[in-house]
């Protein structure tokens, strides 16, 4: 398992300040221990095409995306209530639908408003256009491209990771992601 660090973000600390998860651009699913869903955001929404109202108060693995109901997820899961700290990042296809959509899927345990422990899960895509590197747009013979896809790759993840941390903090500190001019 990988654990992750957002560009020095408490994740625990910061998440609880965000009023309305519906402003942020990846999904994001607050669940109970057992899996039941406490808040089902719209972009989660969009990536599943699930519906918010329907999926509250059901059990995220066997009722809602029981695609997730397999070792290399819901295995996180239950591992990591039993340890009672979970912070664990790992790619995964959801399956649901007719072409699978390939994710990055980071869940956290932390304490809700009241105190009590939860699971939150951000969710997003991992097969969004790539901007071609210079690399790339350099190498002339094909023994030099073997390596493009895994450098462009690393810097869609870095870039992407820091757009989750902007978006965070965005909504957490009620700012719009694109301030407009005075």
């Amino acid at each position: 398992m990988e654990i992750v660090h957002l560009e020095n973000i408490n994740l625990a600390e910061v998440l609880p300040r965000i009023n309305d998860i519906n402003v942020l651009p990846f999904g994001m699913v607050k669940m109970d221990l057992t899996g039941k869903i406490l808040e089902y955001n719209m972009a989660e929404a969009e990536l599943t095409g699930t519906d918010p109202a329907w999926a509250l108060g059901k059990n995220f693995f066997h009722e809602v995306a029981t695609c997730t109901n397999t070792p290399a997820f819901y295995g996180k899961f239950v591992e990591g209530v039993k340890k009672g700290f979970l912070n664990a990042v790992f790619n995964y296809s959801f399956t649901h639908c007719e072409i699978p959509i390939r994710v990055r899927v980071h869940m956290i345990t932390m304490p809700d408003s009241l105190g009590q422990k939860i699971v939150v899960m951000m969710v997003t895509r991992v097969n969004q256009p790539v901007p071609i590197t210079e690399a790339f747009q350099a190498s002339t013979k094909a023994s030099d491209l073997a390596s493009v896809p895994t450098e462009a790759a690393a810097s869609h993840n870095d870039a992407a990771a820091k757009g989750i941390a902007n978006a965070i903090m965005s909504a957490a500190n009620h700012q719009p992601d694109h301030p407009t001019p005075a």
